[in-house]
């Protein structure tokens, strides 16, 4: 008979043990390279994607806002070129306006219309306008009551008071709305020019009115928003003739500030 070696189990352990830690070793390796590979892609990835036509950008940088901004104008189709426009806005940025120029700007020409208005007012008949027949003899003695006593409810024709005066408040907010005033700047605008005529000018002629100080800059806002608004409409991929006309009649001091 052959002799059979016998097998001592406790000697192949240490085999078995190494065996074991190099498989195991060799798994969590093999694990963190695929693990690494998804949260980290391969530089060869970031170099396929600078070498496309549109370079990375941190969301930090200026030209990344403006691209964001421009990408939003092309969806409502106001940025005929969303991938050019961009850089163009980044080499040459416009200066915003401030607040205080738009109401300049708008504030010296419509003091001096209302100044002539004052004037052509002051010529209409009396039965009409319902100032006195002595404007300029009477006009102190109105203008002293007009700061020492509290305005009143007058008795103006309906058609003065509902359908002038809110004309006129319209025109007081898109005076600045046209130059790129929010809504609410543009109603303090409105409030500012409606207090104006009605303590400076008009109160020359008679006292303040209660109706004319709510109604002007209240109703004008509203419907010089519409007014803005129909404009918008009206601009978005140019304008015709006719389109011109409307806009010069429904909202003249867009016309007058922004052009068509």
């Amino acid at each position: 008979m052959v002799p059979t070696r016998s097998r001592n189990p406790a000697s192949a352990r240490p085999l078995r043990r190494a065996c074991l830690a190099a498989f195991l070793c060799t798994t969590l390796a093999t694990a963190s390279s695929a693990i690494a590979a998804i949260e980290n892609p391969a530089e060869s990835d970031f170099a396929l994607v600078d070498r496309s036509p549109f370079p990375r950008l941190a969301p930090e940088e200026p030209p990344y806002q403006d691209t964001m901004l421009l990408a939003e104008a092309s969806e409502i189709g106001a940025g005929p070129q969303p991938f050019l426009a961009p850089i163009e806005l980044y080499s040459h940025p416009a200066a915003p306006r401030s607040y205080g120029s738009m109401f300049l700007k708008a504030w010296v020409p419509m003091t001096g219309v209302e100044f002539t208005l004052l004037a052509v007012t002051a010529s209409l008949p009396k039965s009409w306008t319902g100032w006195s027949a002595h404007f300029v003899r009477d006009g102190i003695n109105h203008f002293e009551r007009a700061y020492t006593q509290p305005p009143h409810m007058d008795n103006d024709w309906w058609f003065h008071n509902y359908v002038g005066h809110p004309i006129g408040g319209s025109l007081y907010y898109n005076a600045v709305r046209s130059q790129g005033a929010t809504p609410h700047q543009s109603t303090f605008f409105a409030f500012v020019l409606s207090m104006q005529w009605e303590y400076f000018f008009e109160a020359f002629a008679e006292r303040p009115s209660i109706q004319d100080i709510i109604v002007t800059p209240v109703a004008g806002t509203v419907l010089g928003e519409l007014s803005h608004r129909l404009t918008m409409h009206l601009k978005k991929g140019g304008t015709n003739f006719g389109e011109k006309i409307l806009i010069l009649i429904t909202n003249p001091m867009h016309a007058a500030f922004a052009g068509f």
